[in-house]
């Protein structure tokens, strides 16, 4: 499923004017429903997590900057569902890179993120690669 959310991502992205002009274009919207949060509104990760690690970048050859926003929903104080919101970059992106910039968040957030109890949070990661 993340490949497919990727690639269509990818198809809406690619087409759009404001990549031209080097601005940061709107993603497309995520297939699936957002988790429901108990209070309406998630919070920021910092608030309910007490460990958070960084993605790795991995190795590429794109250059660019590149900024993904999303939803994890925590249950028993570890991260299970990862729900990408928006993805703005600056240029067209390979999908194998796009997916493997997605792996290295969503493994930080499943295995270096520790976060008590059960919630939603909001959480961006910025990738600037030169």
């Amino acid at each position: 499923m993340r490949s497919l959310l990727a690639f269509a991502l990818l198809a809406g992205l690619a087409s759009s004017p404001a990549q031209a002009e080097g601005e940061l274009p709107e993603a497309a919207p995520a297939a699936a429903s957002a988790p429901a949060s108990e209070a309406g509104k998630p919070g920021k990760a910092a608030t309910y997590c007490t460990k958070m690690a960084n993605p790795e970048v991995p190795m590429t050859r794109w250059l660019g900057e590149i900024r993904f926003t999303l939803l994890a929903e925590v249950k028993g104080g570890k991260v299970r569902e990862i729900q990408y919101t928006e993805i703005k970059m600056n240029r067209a992106i390979h999908a194998t890179v796009l997916l493997g910039l997605m792996g290295s968040i969503e493994g930080a957030l499943r295995q270096g993120y520790e976060c008590p109890g059960d919630h939603v949070f909001k959480q961006e990661f910025l990738f600037r690669i030169s």
